[in-house]
């Protein structure tokens, strides 16, 4: 039974770039034979079992330095996409989900036909044409992403694809009627997530496709656009984690045709920067504490959410010509827990999150804050029609966006007017879940206060919540300590948070802490000292 890694690695010392061919020549001829490849393909499996015998891991550039002046550099690369799409090559040290691109490793199939001299182990074709040609696609632009190619080759590839219309996923490419680079970037970004299950960076988008500094800015421009062909068309879409960091990848209505799938995409992700996607699943259970009143408030707005009460509140409101829309306002102190409730609103409805972050919103040039916040709500209104329970459209610190109309004059005032008179259109027509949530609610303007159905004031605990959540966090503590702690400090569950953090990372790094009851105690009688500040009007 022949090895031919092993044979082939025998040869490893030998410096890269001097192929013996007379030597080799019988050797090479029998293994074209096992294989029933071309020589070039041949020539390059050989090459990786040789590099292989040096270093656990090979790069195409390895291959393409030793096989001069033998194969040329796109002689290398047409073979190793040949390969990868005849099933001997992946991508990545471990496969494709690997993060070293310029890698390539055997498959299972291709190890063990090598290892055993084995045919019958040999891989075979794709299956069908239309994995072949996804292969071919794919093998294309890692060529291109490891710049293997040239940008030139890869915008004549995309312009070949024309040839292919018949495929739903072509077809929709090219019907987008997007520019010849817009293209290339779309079909790169497209087939990379779909195969390689993850979306791009900006930074690889622009390193590949800029050749100075004016391309490079104009088409920073262009990812960052909401408003750019490449995403309202349905073909890409931006994709932004709760860190802050933005990716590119496949739109889902683009993704289910490459896939050749009828499937309703199950979540699509919002174009608006200044909305942040978080998935109810994600949330970690939390139990809350209010005041009796605050109590009633807020179970009558969990009612209200439960998917059968929203939907006849809802039909009740159509007969009357009426929006649907539930918009409530949480205003409290910090600390009271009000953003911890709209999160705990979204687990127990099973309602995605779509969080507002009011410093991506705001743009230096003129006129695009407006475009931005009616970007906003066309998100949230596209995402609700595709989600099985309408997510909630959640504004923390509302405040600095809900502020009173000035009479001041200035492009900033006008701007921030022209905001609130588009917000104010935008409630009037609402349909869906709103949560805004304030500390200062008397700087609302009164218009939006029209528009909020429920308005929920969270004040701090009263010395009976005080205990249970004392009881609560720290079960160690005795039902009476924790009245007599309750009754003789002023505390949120957001600051005896910070005291158990404080104190598990203590206990952690074993600094001297003395009891629990005693640190406690001293971490408490502080914040009695400092007068919180009250929200709303004094009486």
């Amino acid at each position: 039974m022949r090895n031919w890694l092993s044979e082939f690695s025998r040869n490893s010392k030998r410096p890269a770039g001097k192929i013996n061919a007379d030597s080799l020549a019988d050797t090479l001829t029998e293994f074209k034979s096992f294989l029933h490849l071309n020589d070039a393909c041949t020539a390059v499996l050989y090459a990786f079992c040789t590099l292989r015998g040096k270093k656990q891991h090979v790069c195409v550039g390895e291959i393409i330095e030793f096989m001069e002046p033998i194969l040329t550099q796109d002689q290398v690369a047409n073979s190793v996409e040949i390969l990868v799409v005849r099933g001997f090559f992946l991508f990545g040290s471990e496969g494709p989900f690997n993060n070293f691109y310029d890698h390539i490793s055997l498959t299972h199939p291709a190890e063990r036909a090598l290892r055993n001299s084995d045919k019958k182990a040999l891989p075979t074709y794709p299956p069908n044409d239309y994995d072949h040609t996804l292969m071919m696609i794919y093998a294309r632009a890692v060529s291109f992403r490891n710049r293997s190619i040239l940008l030139n080759e890869w915008l004549a590839f995309t312009e070949e694809m024309k040839e292919l219309r018949e495929l739903p996923f072509v077809n929709h490419l090219f019907r987008a009627k997007l520019s010849k680079k817009h293209r290339a970037i779309a079909l790169f970004t497209g087939i990379l997530h779909q195969i390689d299950q993850h979306r791009l960076e900006q930074s690889t988008l622009i390193q590949l496709f800029c050749n100075s500094a004016l391309e490079i800015a104009r088409l920073k421009k262009e990812l960052q656009d909401p408003f750019n062909p490449l995403y309202n068309t349905e073909v890409l879409e931006r994709y932004k984690n709760e860190h802050g960091m933005v990716r590119i990848g496949a739109h889902p209505i683009w993704a289910c045709m490459i896939h050749e799938t009828d499937e309703q995409p199950k979540r699509v992700v919002p174009l608006s920067p200044a909305l942040q996607l978080f998935d109810h699943q994600t949330i970690f259970p939390k139990k809350l504490f209010y005041n009796p009143e605050t109590k009633d408030k807020v179970q009558q707005l969990r009612k209200i959410l439960i998917p059968s009460n929203l939907k006849k509140f809802e039909q009740m409101a159509r007969k009357k010509g009426e929006p649907g829309g539930i918009i409530a306002l949480l205003s409290g102190g910090p600390g009271t827990g009000k953003t911890e409730l709209a999160r705990q609103l979204a687990l127990e409805t099973k309602r995605d999150l779509l969080f507002f972050d009011v410093t991506q919103q705001r743009n230096m040039y003129f006129g695009e804050t407006e475009k931005a916040i009616k970007q906003v709500f066309d998100d949230y209104q596209r995402i609700r029609k595709q989600s099985k329970f309408p997510p909630i459209l959640f504004f923390n610190e509302g405040d600095a966006v809900f502020a009173s109309r000035t009479e001041a004059r200035g492009n900033t005032s006008q701007t921030e007017n022209s905001v609130q008179t588009i917000l104010l259109q935008e409630m009037e027509v609402f349909d869906g879940v709103m949560i805004i949530t304030t500390n200062r609610p008397e700087s609302f303007d009164a218009a939006f206060g029209r528009r909020i159905l429920l308005n929920i004031e969270i004040h701090d605990p009263v010395a009976e919540v005080r205990a249970e959540l004392l009881c609560h966090l720290f079960p160690v503590i005795a039902k009476t300590e924790a009245k007599r702690l309750a009754e003789m400090y002023t505390f949120t569950a957001a600051q005896l948070g910070v005291f158990r953090k404080q104190w598990e990372l203590n206990s952690i790094i074993k600094a001297t802490q003395g009891s629990f009851q005693d640190a406690l105690e001293a971490y408490l009688q502080p914040l009695c000292e400092k007068p919180r500040q009250r929200i709303g009007f004094a009486a």
